[in-house]
């Protein structure tokens, strides 16, 4: 089953968490830095039922288990950013890593948040997608109290690493973001403390003598439902990173999931073959139903660079692609006192053409422009189809969706161009022609 995701408080978290200021769980060696990439370990926890947590997954490489994650739809993983960039597949399903059953499946694209930072660990969220669904009878996660952490990390609190083949368990209670914020204490003969490190994206927990360490990284902070099989458990939190493991003084800390719901729904709705029914992806499929089913008109092209620039070359140093922006997944930023954004050439086949875009300008001047130029045939000439001037026409920070059609004159190829002065954001962009 696929675990939920939850949007409140916390109760059962999956707990990793690393030794003296480190990551709970990367693929490097183990370090004293709160910023290196390390392993996590389950503190003082047991074995779990098999069959109890299947929607835990093992991240891992081609040596071994890197990280854990938590299934939040049949083709999506849910982990920590801090474990992106080494992960080759994932396997589903499976209790004791020393075994072969369980699934495993490669991973198709790694998207981390688009506001991670990996110095502060803030936004510490990773999104896998695997290139099919899973084929393994496993719960899927929801996602948000008391808490439970699992993962197969480090099992002891000592500098030695022992890592647990069979999948483990902790409950930790959850406790507030400023007392976890005012936590300090000596660690290693060190002086340290958690004071202005613990952000809105993040939440604590702790109980003595158990915690998350190095190997549980990405792993689930869940609050635990009634069902044997998980199905009813809720996702609050991802194991992110901590001072030490299981010291009395430092809880291990989480990337709060229901601070970046959204942001995880709208990724799983855009790119999920399968996504869960409590994501509700048929009312997020609505809000961006394509103009292309106007009557009389068919679609050319669509592009809502999701994945890069698509159909239009990065023609200028002042363009720049954001995963995520202004409320949208897929934006292009374009911030210049004159310069221009082309598409490639476009074959055609009618009479009539409609361009429709979204543009959201977060700063407007006096002076500002925005135009839509086209060019048909070869590009040597172009035609400026309407021209704004934005302080006249739009409010800054709005979102504006708008259609320019115009003649082919039997053209059999078009490019478009938006040219402009100033600070604009670009999304969905849809070229459609007439229905002969």
């Amino acid at each position: 089953m696929i675990m939920q995701l939850f949007l409140q408080s916390l109760v059962h978290i999956l707990l990793s968490t690393a030794s003296a200021r480190s990551f709970r769980g990367a693929a490097s060696a183990r370090s004293l830095s709160l910023f290196d990439n390390d392993n996590s370990r389950i503190i003082g926890g047991r074995e779990t039922t098999k069959g109890r947590y299947t929607y835990a997954v093992s991240l891992q490489d081609d040596v071994g288990s890197i990280c854990g994650g938590s299934l939040i739809a049949p083709d999506v993983v849910l982990s920590a950013a801090h474990c992106q960039g080494v992960v080759s597949h994932v396997v589903i399903g499976r209790h004791d890593l020393d075994e072969t059953n369980g699934d495993v499946v490669t991973v198709d694209r790694e998207i981390s948040h688009p506001a991670y930072d990996a110095d502060s660990t803030n936004n510490d969220f990773l999104l896998l997608f695997l290139d099919r669904p899973t084929t393994a009878n496993v719960e899927i996660v929801n996602v948000d109290s008391a808490v439970t952490v699992m993962g197969w990390g480090d099992t002891t609190a000592d500098d030695t690493i022992a890592t647990s083949d069979v999948l483990r368990f902790v409950e930790v209670n959850v406790m507030s973001n400023a007392d976890c914020d005012a936590s300090k204490g000596t660690i290693d003969g060190f002086n340290d403390s958690y004071n202005g490190r613990i952000t809105d994206q993040m939440m604590c927990a702790k109980d003595i003598h158990q915690d998350s360490c190095q190997g549980d990284s990405g792993g689930p902070l869940v609050i635990l439902g009634d069902e044997a099989d998980g199905g009813s458990d809720v996702l609050v939190g991802v194991v992110s990173w901590g001072i030490g493991c299981a010291n009395a003084n430092f809880p291990g800390v989480y990337a709060r999931v229901s601070a970046q719901y959204d942001w995880i729904r709208n990724e799983v709705c855009k790119r999920s073959t399968n996504p869960p029914v409590s994501f509700r992806c048929e009312d997020f499929n609505q809000a961006i139903e394509p103009q292309s089913t106007l009557e009389g008109w068919k679609t050319i092209i669509g592009e809502d660079f999701k994945t890069g620039y698509g159909f239009f070359p990065q023609s200028a140093r002042s363009v720049v692609h954001y995963k995520f922006a202004k409320d949208r997944v897929g934006v292009i930023r374009m911030k210049s006192d004159d310069a221009s954004f082309y598409s490639s050439s476009i074959g055609i086949d009618s009479t009539s053409i409609q361009v429709s875009f979204s543009v959201n300008f977060p700063r407007i001047a006096e002076t500002d422009y925005f135009c839509l130029d086209y060019s048909l045939n070869d590009g040597s000439s172009w035609t400026e189809k309407r021209c704004w001037n934005v302080a006249d026409s739009f409010e800054s920070e709005v979102w504006y969706s708008t259609s320019e059609v115009f003649e082919s004159d039997s053209a059999e190829s078009l490019m478009i161009r938006f040219r402009s002065s100033g600070d604009w954001l670009l999304d969905q962009v849809e070229i459609l022609g007439t229905i002969s």
